[in-house]
């Protein structure tokens, strides 16, 4: 049995992973086909308590955790899962008559905490608290443990990302944001926006432990517009973007230089997990892709435009998350608040054209490199100053990048482990297929 059967039984099922590891479920799943998965571990409320990768000889990567984890006194727990043994009890399983959709947890070594000795050709689960995430190590380094008692976890992605509620030593709350990789994009992405638009995220100055992968940001007690909407949030939400939108951008589009392969990679792994579901979304996006190339100048997006990324603080509304700003069309974070949010599109919209004024579109260039398009330029103004806003998208314009946003978050109900993702994720194929029937 490979790993990929052994590494999914396990995560999809609650039972078998609570055996082990005392979570009540995962979330956030990274899988690799044949190399394993990372996911997130979950108490019953669905908050993070803890991290954990299941890989095929991943002793090197166990012991790394190991040696990161006992710098603050924590433990790193393994096990070591034969397959040999992992396709004996499921065979076990199956000749009982019982639902086999995980590979149970007590075979030889669980619970010992101890992957020792594993033969080649084993899988190693290994499993530790959100503080002895491996991948975070050199950001939680610059933390004291005296304060990381006090935080609340916001949000987490294993081995690439914790944000948490903190209190500075004013007393005064704050978010803060540790990460693998260093936040100099961002950073530089925060204060250049915030100099145009007002009403995005502030870096905060907080006395607290800073460095390169370590983030403070001012708190916003209301929630965000997802949890709470309100019309009249939705189109402060429209007209934020819209200033976001007059922000010059970078000089490389990195939407339309990206989008292909994209699409690609997901075509892959979903046909790596079911071969009809992957058939209908390649069709479905080679259709799509001509129709996004071309069209508006690049402005700057956000990247991953939704309501849950516009925090609400009083009577205020504010941008956030914006490590993935780049470079792109309008449509690009239009369409994604569409797939996203449809619920207050009208209102945001609204928001939007309120601010939009009308000019003549230019077509982006597409740069093709064997047959691939790695980059778009454009031509574009260079005066400097704040850039007049594109028109709002056309219907069609919308439609397509809509579909977009709905093929490139297609997995997005496998990686929280939804025991109906096909279903779901068939459900997102029908809108991408939907949009290409009925393109305005």
């Amino acid at each position: 049995m490979s790993v990929d059967s052994v590494a999914l039984a396990l995560v999809f099922d609650p039972e078998a992973l609570e055996s082990l590891t005392g979570a009540a479920r995962a979330g956030h799943l990274r899988f690799k086909p044949s190399t394993g998965l990372t996911a997130a571990l979950l108490d019953a409320d669905g908050a993070p308590t803890g991290w954990l990768r299941v890989l095929a000889d991943g002793e090197e990567k166990l012991d790394n955790a190991r040696r990161r984890a006992e710098r603050r006194s924590l433990t790193v727990e393994a096990t070591a899962l034969p397959e040999r043994v992992a396709c004996e009890e499921r065979a076990a399983r199956h000749d009982e008559g019982a639902p086999q959709p995980a590979q149970q947890a007590n075979h030889s070594g669980a619970g010992t905490g101890d992957a020792a000795g594993a033969l080649p050709g084993t899988i190693t689960a290994f499993w530790g608290p959100v503080l002895a995430d491996p991948g975070l190590a050199k950001a939680l380094d610059d933390i004291d443990d005296s304060l990381t008692d006090a935080w609340q976890i916001l949000r987490y992605n294993p081995l690439r990302r914790l944000v948490v509620k903190a209190t500075a030593p004013d007393g005064t709350p704050v978010a803060g944001r540790l990460t693998h990789d260093r936040q100099n994009h961002l950073r530089e992405a925060a204060e250049r926006i915030a100099r145009q638009v007002p009403t995005v995220a502030r870096l905060r100055n907080t006395g607290l432990p800073e460095s390169s992968r370590i983030t403070w940001w001012d708190w916003c007690d209301g929630g965000d517009l997802a949890s709470s909407p309100s019309p009249e949030a939705a189109r402060e939400a429209g007209r934020i973007t819209a200033q976001l939108h007059q922000v010059t951008p970078p000089p490389v589009d990195g939407v339309r230089g990206t989008m292909g392969g994209q699409l690609e990679a997901n075509v892959n792994l979903l046909t790596a997990l079911d071969a009809d579901l992957g058939a209908r979304l390649r069709t479905a996006t080679g259709r799509l892709l001509p129709r996004l190339y071309g069209g508006s100048p690049s402005v700057t997006c956000h990247g991953d435009l939704s309501a849950d990324q516009f925090f609400l603080k009083g009577s205020r509304v504010r941008l956030g998350d914006l490590d993935r700003v780049t470079a792109g069309p309008p449509e690009f974070d239009l369409g994604s608040f569409a797939a996203t949010s449809p619920a207050l599109l009208d209102d945001f919209l609204a928001g939007y054209r309120s601010l939009s004024v009308s000019r003549p579109r230019r077509r982006a260039e597409p740069v093709v490199r064997n047959e691939r398009v790695v980059e778009v330029h454009e031509d574009r103004d260079t005066t400097k100053g704040p850039r007049s806003i594109p028109s709002t998208p056309t219907p069609a314009e919308l439609t397509a990048w809509t579909a977009y946003a709905h093929a490139i978050r297609v997995l997005e109900p496998f990686r929280a482990l939804a025991p109906d993702w096909r279903a779901q994720g068939a459900a997102r194929i029908d809108a991408v297929e939907e949009a290409l029937c009925n393109p305005s």
